[in-house]
């Protein structure tokens, strides 16, 4: 063989040996004609300098241009079908947009591909599937991904956290999103951030803002975002702000907007907006509903408390509660539902909107901070309140006063202790989801957060294969019911099978009535898990809402069953101080005895320190079993 040959022949056998898979190397989208290259770059040029209006009508054209090129086996093909398919999506016509970019999904990385999977996305999102768009658009961010269609993606990621109610995690992406522009794109992106962040709830844009004053220098919310936060709060002084940014004006023009509102102390007193009074129909319920893993579990107390009274309370909405519930009842009782945002500063916005619906009682305390802020402001304004969850540190009084508020509930640190109990052999814990300003996850490499996430494609979000190396004989979930059913997937889904015993907290109790090929030692709650003895109310929530009932819904009907047992109706309405004065103290002595029949207590009233202690019980359920009611077959 000759050297040429010899070297021919060397030259296949490397391009062969090099050879990778079509879908793992990325191709540049090259026209074989000088012409065709020359008419593309004109488009392009347009489509560049293009409002999306110009994008949107350009789609005829492009149209055209893709058939001519795949007709001729262009190499350009892929890019201009990728220009179409976002031409569609600028026109609002997403299932268009999707079923032209889906042979880009096909085919090989690069730019093409790229925007092919924006444009998959983005339409999944308008069509309705923001879980499939953030799957999607995730990876997309921090790619060398055209300039033009960088804004797009970081809206379109930024909408579909706000449309699955993750507000936290769209103000990362929108923050990101601000970060990425640059020159005289800043003033339409701050435009546009602040439109999109205006659906964030004005409760959590609080939260934001409060949890900002302490957070440390490197995790401080750039002053960009503080002040579109602070527009949510505050159009006013907010716009003069954001017109200060766009002037270029920023070292002083945000002082006060990057500063937030003053954090709320347990103990201030905060004097609401008049005009108060006292309604004795009104029992107000304060939920954060607006904040991310809590809006499910208000749903549920909102619903539980408006099936008190059968065969339904009036409910009045305020602010983003967001929630559902029927319409009035005989005894003329109403819920006015407000959201907190999970802040002391929301709690007392709360409260002051409560306070001009005229509530007779006030219902809250979700969290920890919550409960302890309400049982301080509500001891301080000498309004009755019911607690879901005992306070850390109950309000100090002065000689000779008297406690306004019941607690329902333990601590958070009772309910995982009686948890933490029912486990026996190696343990691996699961901690709850984390509120705002509690980011750091630990550095136990067995233990993991309900809001873990992959590291990569595919894996497991929750550390499993540490687990089975360990020899685990039980997972602890100490977050609720949406928290456990998302370990127990990834456990059944594990290869080879690993089926340590689940150990949930009352928060989850409500995975007791689920099927699952794995074992659980579920913490109860006084009635809960519901079973053959539940009383017919208990079992018509369960009947209407079509789901077991969970420990916030069964909080919530014990404490709007006894706000409504110290508001029997012989009271009146009032806005003169004096006798609103007198009506709060009568609503206060009548709270103190009240008695009811208790879904989560087997005490009927408060005892001397004003608590109602849960009845906690273990409870264990088999694998490839359920807990399931008779009175639920047909």
């Amino acid at each position: 063989m000759s050297f040429r040959r010899a070297r021919i022949a060397a030259l296949i056998l490397l391009a062969a040996s090099c050879r990778r898979a079509y879908d793992d190397r990325p191709v540049a989208s090259l026209s074989g004609s000088a012409a065709t290259e020359a008419r593309f770059d004109a488009i392009r040029a347009r489509w560049i300098d293009g409002t999306p209006a110009v994008r949107a009508a350009m789609r005829i054209e492009l149209n055209a241009l893709v058939i001519e090129l795949n007709k001729s086996g262009d190499g350009l093909e892929p890019l201009a079908r990728a220009y179409l398919a976002l031409s569609f999506l600028y026109a609002g016509v997403p299932a268009a947009a999707e079923a032209t970019s889906r042979p880009l999904i096909d085919g090989p990385p690069g730019v093409a591909n790229d925007l092919g999977t924006l444009v998959k996305g983005a339409s999944a999102r308008r069509l309705g599937r923001p879980h499939e768009a953030i799957e999607l658009l995730r990876p997309l961010v921090g790619k060398l991904i055209d300039p033009f269609a960088r804004p797009l993606l970081y809206e379109e990621i930024t909408e579909s956290f706000l449309d699955e109610g993750r507000w936290d995690d769209a103000i990362v992406y929108a923050e990101g999103w601000l970060r990425s522009a640059s020159g005289a794109e800043k003033k339409v992106t701050r435009v546009a951030v602040a439109r999109v962040l205006g659906r964030i709830p004005e409760a959590f844009a609080l939260k934001v803002l409060e949890a900002n004053v302490s957070a440390p220098p490197e995790a401080k919310k750039s002053p960009e975002l503080i002040v579109i936060l602070s527009a949510r709060v505050d159009e006013g002084s907010a716009a003069a702000a954001i017109a200060a940014l766009d002037a270029g004006v920023t070292d002083g023009a945000v002082a006060s907007a990057e500063a937030g509102p003053a954090p709320v102390a347990a103990t201030t007193t905060l004097v609401p907006l008049s005009p108060v009074r006292f309604d004795p129909r009104t029992i107000a319920v304060l939920v954060p509903s607006s904040t991310p893993g809590f809006s499910t579990g208000a749903s549920a107390i909102v619903r539980a408390a408006a099936a008190v009274a059968t065969p339904a309370l009036s409910v009045a909405f305020h602010g983003d509660a967001g929630v559902d519930a029927p319409g009035t009842n005989v005894l003329g009782h109403r819920l006015a539902v407000l959201d907190t945002g999970g802040t002391a500063t929301g709690l007392a916005k709360a409260l002051d909107a409560a306070e001009r619906e005229g509530a007779g009682v006030v219902i809250g305390g979700v969290t920890e901070a919550e409960a302890d802020a309400l049982a301080a402001l509500a001891q301080s304004r000498r309004i009755a309140a019911v607690l879901l969850r005992s306070p850390r540190v109950p309000p100090p009084l002065a000689p000779g006063e008297r406690q306004v508020w019941i607690a329902l509930a333990r601590t958070a640190a009772d309910e995982q202790k009686a948890t933490l109990a029912a486990a026996t052999g190696d343990v691996a814990i699961v901690d709850p989801w984390p509120e705002l300003g509690q980011d750091t996850p630990s550095s136990d490499p067995l233990r993991a957060r309900c809001d873990a996430q992959p590291k990569l494609a595919g894996a497991a979000a929750f550390p499993i294969a540490a687990w089975r190396a360990k020899k685990i004989t039980a997972v602890v979930v100490l977050g609720d019911a949406r928290c456990a059913r998302r370990v127990a997937d990834e456990l059944i889904a594990s290869t080879p099978p690993y089926r340590p015993t689940l150990v949930v907290a009352p928060a989850a109790l409500e995975i007791a009535h689920v099927v699952l090929p794995l074992s659980r030692t579920v913490i109860g709650v006084g009635l809960l898990p519901a079973g053959d003895t539940a009383p017919a109310a208990l079992r018509t929530l369960w009947l209407d809402q079509g789901a077991p009932v969970g420990l916030l819904g069964a909080l919530g009907h014990d404490a709007t069953a006894l706000a409504a047992a110290a508001l029997p109706g012989d009271l009146v309405g009032t806005t003169e101080t004096s006798a609103l004065q007198k009506a709060r103290a009568m609503t206060v002595t009548r709270l103190l005895a009240a008695k009811a029949e208790l879904w989560t207590s087997s005490a009927a009233s408060a005892t001397g320190n004003g608590s109602i202690p849960l009845s906690l019980h273990a409870r264990t359920v088999s694998s490839n079993t359920a807990l399931t009611p008779s009175w639920l077959s047909p």
